[in-house]
């Protein structure tokens, strides 16, 4: 079950409600840090990325859901048909079409994650 603190993240940050694939990681943890250095941000830390790199400013239809500490961020679209495509931007580069600008990585967050984040 989520913690409570979560549900504030959610409806704060993500109105029409997370990316299913960030609520199913959640599920199953407060996010991830592979050794490779990507990481998938968990409920607390999620707001604060998202605001530091002026997310719904720059790129209002997508939630930066993590990063591969290296100034490239994690893309998901915040609503729409496409919520389970992942897509990486550089963090100095963000804009409203992250889908054209940035490379798409895969389709499923998760099962990317488990493999280890593999380019």
């Amino acid at each position: 079950m989520l913690e409570p603190m979560i549900w504030p993240c959610l409806l704060a940050w993500v109105p029409s409600g997370t990316c299913p694939a960030v609520a199913e990681l959640w599920r199953q943890g407060p996010g991830v840090v592979l050794p490779c250095g990507v990481q998938a941000y968990g409920p607390d830390v999620l707001p604060e990325r998202n605001a530091t790199y002026e997310v719904a400013r720059w790129a209002p239809e997508w939630v930066l859901v993590g990063d591969d500490s290296g100034g490239t961020g994690l893309f998901m679209r915040r609503h729409g048909p496409d919520r389970t495509s992942v897509h990486l931007l550089g963090l100095g580069a963000v804009e409203p079409d992250v889908a054209a600008a940035g490379e798409r990585v895969t389709g499923d967050l998760g099962a990317w994650l488990a493999a280890g984040a593999p380019r």
